[in-house]
């Protein structure tokens, strides 16, 4: 009996390594599966900002032609 308990007490650390190895595989895909998330939300962050700063030009353009015609609606009597 002692000599089946020897086995069992010394393959016992090795299982344990190896479960412990898996997770940190698993784990790294969750990091790996995480960085392309926070990659996609950058990239979509900059495409927001590049449209915010479109429409601040085209608003600019709307508020010079409101103020265009408003000077034109002044001068009529």
């Amino acid at each position: 009996m002692i000599l089946l308990a020897v086995p069992r007490a010394v393959l016992a650390p090795l299982r344990a390594v190896v479960s412990i190895e898996r997770e940190i595989r698993g784990l790294r895909d969750d990091v790996r599966a995480l960085q392309a998330g926070v990659d996609r939300i950058g990239d979509a962050t900059e495409n927001l900002e590049t449209k915010v700063d479109e429409l601040g030009v085209h608003l600019d353009a709307v508020g010079a032609l409101a103020t265009r015609f408003g000077r034109f609606g002044a001068r009529r009597p």
